[in-house]
């Protein structure tokens, strides 16, 4: 209705999407690649790097030089390719709305701290979700943390309670906490969790240095028991005009769901309870007013400020590797990231060339070049079908990588027709 004041909340993803002439030459370029295949030396559309001198086998140079940087992106399993909530019905097809998800720890550390969790969830840790979008669940979710995409950190319900039983509309798919969602009592780990429960250091925003906060507002402050404003947030009691709140018991500031800044404090006439720091709505009037510091640069604490996620997050991986080798897990991990490594190095492919002559030669027994790609595909869907939590843009590099190893083995030394590769991937 007109006059109704609107929120833009921090949860959201945009696109600007694909123009035509785009999704005209992505077409053709398929089409271009489909035609190699078939032996087709007449393509709707080819692109000037293709040399038609060469065998009907040849892929265009385009399309090389495209997998070969896939394909090192894809080994470093630093990168986890995921589709959003925001993502069309079709994997990949959604430009900016499909996501590559960095899951290095220290990345992950540095979205948590964004969001002020007190530690790091790295990939794969299991949360229990309590609170989403401004509400208190009545039943609480279980998520599995994926990784982090412009400093968000993403995850994907895994458990959800519903009347059918069964993820709701969009459930499955991938989505990232706000700072609203990390308060406490929110978002808590299942165990232990990958990042040995180390301190996150919060950020200055969290945490704010000042010399206490003054209330402004003549009707005073209105303390409630919940960082949001809603009927199920109790009003606790009042704090009156003129009242400064000291620099100690001022717990945490945070914005809520609606972009509202509020403080947790301690006020001892009624407890500890939440704050606003403008009226909501109106002329959002100040109620609060922030009190400059009356610290020095020779106090210890002004030097513990973290201005960045990226602060926060150097300290925390420090302190990180130093409790993997006070648990004395550090041989062990060591042991098994060089076996890891040793694997993945047979793996390398030295320039675009190499990987040409692959691509050429690599082909199965018996099969044509369309045949063995064909194949390899479907082997590649069937280990991602079976493979936890996973799908054919999400599927480990060393998980895949591990499975065809083991699936091409015995096949060397058989003679063994192309029927019965398709039965061994069933």
């Amino acid at each position: 209705h007109p006059g109704d004041r609107v929120t833009m909340s921090s949860k959201w993803m945009t696109s600007h999407g694909v123009d035509g002439i785009t999704v005209l030459r992505n077409a053709l370029a398929v089409d271009e690649v489909f035609c190699n295949y078939e032996g087709n030396r007449h393509a709707l559309y080819r692109t000037k790097h293709v040399d038609t001198a060469e065998s009907n086998a040849k892929l265009p140079k385009w399309f090389i030089e495209d997998s070969f940087f896939e394909y090192n992106r894809w080994k470093s399993d630093k990168w986890l390719r995921s589709s959003t909530r925001g993502s069309g019905p079709y994997k990949l097809s959604s430009y900016g709305l499909d996501v590559d998800l960095d899951t290095s720890p220290f990345a992950c550390a540095a979205a948590c701290a964004a969001i002020g969790l007190p530690t790091a969830f790295l990939p794969g840790d299991l949360v229990d979700v309590k609170r989403s979008a401004g509400r208190i669940l009545e039943l609480q979710e279980k998520a599995l943390v994926l990784g982090t995409y412009q400093g968000r950190l993403f995850y994907r319900l895994i458990s959800q309670k519903s009347e059918g039983g069964s993820l709701m509309e969009g459930g499955g798919r991938a989505w990232f906490w706000d700072e609203s969602e990390a308060v406490e009592g929110g978002l808590h780990i299942i165990g232990n969790g990958r990042g040995l429960s180390v301190e996150l250091p919060k950020l200055s925003r969290f945490k704010p240095v000042t010399g206490g906060l003054k209330i402004v507002y003549q009707g005073g402050a209105v303390v409630r028991s919940d960082l949001e404003i809603f009927d199920g947030s109790e009003n606790i009691g009042k704090i009156p005009h003129g009242i400064v709140i000291p620099p100690d018991n001022i717990i945490e500031r945070r914005l809520n769901s609606c972009g509202v800044v509020r403080y947790l404090v301690d006020y001892e006439p009624v407890g500890r309870g939440w704050i606003s720091s403008r009226i909501r709505g109106g002329k959002e009037e100040l109620i609060v007013e922030t009190l400059p510091s009356s610290s020095n640069g020779d106090d210890p604490l002004s030097q513990l400020l973290y201005a960045t996620p990226e602060d926060s997050a150097t300290v925390w991986y420090k302190n990180y590797l130093q409790a993997i080798r006070n648990n004395g897990c550090t041989n062990d991990l060591e042991s098994v990231e060089s076996k890891r490594n040793a694997f993945l190095e047979t793996f390398n492919v030295k320039d675009i060339d190499e990987f040409s002559d692959l691509l050429a030669t690599g082909k199965i027994r018996r099969c044509n070049e369309l045949e063995s790609d064909s194949l390899i595909a479907a082997a590649y869907g069937r280990i991602a079908d079976v493979l936890p939590h996973c799908d054919e843009i999400e599927c480990s590099f060393a998980d895949c990588a591990l499975i065809m190893t083991n699936l091409s083995l015995p096949q060397s030394s058989k003679n063994i027709e192309l029927e019965d590769l398709f039965k061994t991937i069933d």
